[in-house]
């Protein structure tokens, strides 16, 4: 049941997102030219930084929440009761890991590796999301 759900969620909606994110509108929101390093690189990076720790991060949470919601039988009602239970917290615990991961990330992992980066820290952080969702 719940790792169906889970990889239904990540096939379904966030893979996707992720692919178009991190392959499309991140580079095309915040362009950063092939070996840029050092302090050329920290503007670029806060930027990505900060558009996927509230875009990305809010589309992910908010979808995640009310769509396992969902998907384990709530309603709409349940589906806006768990985020009004648990958006902050997720939300304040991403914030304590993400933003640094991403940081290392977009300075220093090729853009074409950027998203494997981000799948294998998800495996881990799916775990918490999973522990979130059934709490």
């Amino acid at each position: 049941g719940r790792t169906f759900r889970m990889a239904l969620y990540g096939w379904g909606c966030f893979g996707p997102f992720c692919a178009m994110w991190y392959n499309v509108a991140l580079p095309w929101a915040v362009p950063m030219a092939a070996g840029l390093a050092g302090r050329a690189a920290v503007v670029p990076v806060a930027k990505k930084v900060a558009l996927d720790e509230t875009l990305q991060s809010w589309f992910y949470y908010l979808s995640f929440l009310y769509g396992m919601t969902l998907l384990e039988g709530g309603s709409h009602k349940d589906g806006v009761a768990k985020l009004e239970k648990d958006f902050v917290r997720v939300y304040l615990t991403d914030l304590m890991i993400w933003p640094f991961v991403q940081a290392v990330n977009f300075a220093l992992v090729p853009p074409h590796l950027q998203g494997v980066l981000v799948s294998v820290v998800s495996v881990f952080w799916g775990a918490f999301l999973s522990h979130v969702q059934h709490s």
